[in-house]
């Protein structure tokens, strides 16, 4: 059980990183076309980025592996046999710097990174100017043999993936944002206003809502397939071609697969 809530922080991790990651990604294309041509290519540093993001959220979330036990317990009512995942911590402020540290890493500093990656893609998207100009002349121009529709076609799918990974973001930012703030606030409240037994009273409502935001924050991960069903022409062809067992080409020509 403690397992699954760990790998389960750890994949939350992952995917906020991912996103970020993504977001200069998008910048970096809009910005410097040409340098990313070479990062793109490079399956190494695909490679490498892929595994940072899921070691550096292993490490961030490595405390709470180490602090989660096993308890076993007899229920009053039937006596049957319970076991619950705990967290036991050495002290409330340790339990209160994780959170803060978990809060500043995970949903703050990408927020921050992917607010200014989409900011500054945004503007040199609609601005045009030098850098449009050199995105005409380096790269996409050329797959269409010169033609401007090429690079007329190539500008808008950047700017749709823009949006669609905004959206993503977006979204992120606001259903994890009430978990951090609940989250938050039963470690810096005092301890008789957690633990009040009366299901009706102050404490039973905090516990019910901290439930339904980590709910609501997990759900995200659901919300993204169909994001990038509705916004993305690609995601949508390749899964309707996966669904109906077809090869999809580079033109976008499906062929039937013969089993």
């Amino acid at each position: 059980m403690c397992v699954r809530v760990c790998v389960t922080g750890v994949s939350v991790g992952a995917s906020v990183m991912t996103i970020m990651l993504l977001s200069i990604d998008r910048y970096v294309a809009v910005r410097h076309p040409v340098k990313s041509r070479h990062f793109s290519s490079a399956g190494v540093v695909i490679a490498t980025a892929l595994l940072a993001t899921w070691v550096v959220a292993g490490v961030i979330m490595a405390p709470l592996a180490a602090m989660r036990s096993v308890d076993s317990g007899q229920l009053p009512s039937s006596g049957e046999q319970l076991s619950v995942c705990y967290e036991h911590w050495p002290s409330k402020r340790s339990r209160q710097a994780f959170d803060v540290t978990l809060c500043v890493f995970i949903y703050v500093v990408p927020g921050v990174v992917v607010a200014t990656s989409y900011i500054a893609t945004g503007r040199t998207l609609l601005s045009g100017g030098h850098h449009a100009a050199l995105l005409r002349r380096n790269g996409d121009s050329t797959t269409t043999g010169g033609g401007g529709g090429g690079f007329e076609r190539a500008l808008a799918g950047r700017r749709r993936a823009a949006i669609m990974l905004l959206l993503v973001a977006l979204l992120f930012a606001s259903f994890w944002l009430p978990y951090h703030v609940i989250n938050l606030y039963l470690d810096f409240v005092p301890s008789s206003t957690v633990t009040s037994s009366s299901y009706g009273g102050k404490g039973g409502w905090l516990r019910w809502l901290a439930s339904l935001s980590l709910l609501l924050g997990h759900s995200h991960s659901a919300q993204n397939p169909i994001i990038y069903f509705v916004m993305s022409k690609a995601f949508k062809r390749d899964l309707i071609a996966l669904l109906t067992c077809r090869l999809v080409t580079s033109h976008g020509h499906g062929h039937q697969v013969s089993s």
